[in-house]
């Protein structure tokens, strides 16, 4: 969502994201813990718009698969995994 300045990401796992698109184009500095009366105005704001039921989708937990060793290795090798 963005407003103004600033923009919010909310995602599946109910994390919240907020940034300063003036000070912080490149979204390096999550602001989410450091203005919450902001993240929860964008919040509310972003519930207002989405059908009822669709929010709520989000905050259920997603089962996370099990990768096997080899899967694992691989994606370090990529760079997706430490």
């Amino acid at each position: 969502l963005f407003d103004g300045e600033w923009k919010f990401l909310f995602d599946a796992k109910g994390r919240r994201s907020l940034y300063n698109l003036a000070d912080d184009p490149a979204e390096n500095e999550d602001l989410a813990s450091r203005r919450p009366e902001i993240a929860e105005q964008l919040a509310e704001r972003l519930r207002s718009l989405l059908p009822r039921d669709e929010f709520a989708r989000y905050r259920t937990p997603v089962a996370q698969p099990e990768l096997s060793s080899a899967a694992v290795e691989k994606l370090k090798s990529l760079g997706y995994a430490q």
